[in-house]
């Protein structure tokens, strides 16, 4: 293990949670970089120059973890807005909704989405909590120290209203089988009308090493076939929405998105979204 993936380990928990560094700086700085005239986050900016601030009191630069292209960082921005357009979407079907995030991270979406009428919850493994609750101190999401692969952070969770789960730059480090018992889990636990957005890759693009993992030690294991086989893989979930993130980062990724579709017949890179009934 190098000395960078062991400073990573020691201020954010594992290998995945180093990730939320390249998460963090593309919409703390994508918008300026890239010219994208449609994104502004001044609350990631404040969180990343804190953040950067003390990984330099350690000796330590915060860039030997990011993704710089222009692939990564408008595709964060890009994520995070078709994510965004998918809770506003199920906030205007149903009242008083909450939002669960899984492997929450720095992600501060209930900033960017404070006209909403939700409730904001976020999971994460304890170290990453710390983190945050000390970058995002006027942050009001309720934060629940705990593995998301594991059933305990359920308890905390009501089961009854309308619930959006996010799992955004998450899935990805996860293997099949913990993805299928996750959406097992969550469609068992809630009673009320539940969604589930995701941003997934193509099962063939999750096989190949990822950028990411280079930098970080967090490699790919999950990815599907098509958005229909990501809500098969559990009963009760259905497919109502696919949005084709890669092909709004730059006119070059949209003809390769394009063009992939049409060889594999599946989405290379894109934001999912499933719902269950309530029941």
């Amino acid at each position: 293990m190098t000395d960078r993936n062991l400073e990573a380990r020691a201020l954010f928990g594992n290998a995945v949670g180093s990730t939320l560094v390249t998460a963090l700086y593309a919409r703390a700085k994508g918008a300026g970089l890239f010219d994208v005239p449609d994104w502004d986050d001044p609350q990631a900016r404040e969180a990343w120059s804190a953040l950067d601030a003390m990984a330099r009191e350690r000796g330590r630069r915060l860039e030997d973890l990011v993704l710089t292209d222009v692939m990564n960082v408008v595709g964060t921005i890009r994520r995070s807005q078709d994510i965004d357009a998918r809770v506003r979407e199920f906030a205007g079907e149903h009242d008083g909704i909450q939002v669960v995030t899984l492997g929450i991270g720095m992600c501060n979406r209930a900033a960017r989405l404070a006209d909403l009428d939700a409730a904001w919850s976020g999971v994460d493994n304890a170290e990453v909590v710390a983190l945050r609750s000390k970058l995002l101190p006027d942050d009001t999401t309720r934060l629940i120290a705990g593995s998301v692969t594991e059933p305990d952070w359920l308890a905390g969770i009501g089961p009854a209203k309308p619930t959006v789960l996010v799992a955004e730059g998450l899935l990805m480090y996860l293997t099949r089988p913990l993805v299928g018992r996750l959406l097992t889990r969550v469609g068992d636990h809630f009673t009320g009308p539940a969604r589930l957005v995701a941003d997934v890759h193509h099962a063939a693009v999750a096989l190949l090493p990822s950028p990411i993992g280079r930098l970080t030690g967090a490699d790919f294991h999950f990815g599907v076939r098509s958005p229909e086989a990501f809500a098969h893989l559990s009963p009760g979930w259905h497919l109502v929405g696919a949005d084709e993130t890669m092909a709004r980062i730059r006119p070059a990724a949209a003809r390769v998105s394009r063009a992939f579709r049409l060889v594999a017949r599946g989405l290379m890179y894109g934001v999912m979204t499933l719902e269950r009934d309530a029941r």
